[in-house]
């Protein structure tokens, strides 16, 4: 599976994953997929699921035209 992550700078976006509330640290994109965000810990988690690594830092974010 194709994924893009892109990782957030500013805390005003929220968790998706089962109404976390948290503020999000990462957008993932699933191959053409809607894009979610998801907090550090369902980041990890939905990257441990897909067997991708999560960029450390910005120098390391997956660039893509979304």
């Amino acid at each position: 599976m194709e994924a893009q992550v892109k990782i957030l700078r500013d805390d005003t976006v929220f968790c998706q994953k089962d109404r976390c509330q948290e503020p999000a640290t990462r957008l993932f994109r699933a191959a053409h997929g809607p894009v979610t965000a998801y907090c550090e810990s369902h980041a990890r988690a939905e990257a441990d699921r897909i067997g991708i690594m999560l960029p450390l830092g910005e120098t390391d974010v997956l660039h893509a035209d979304w």
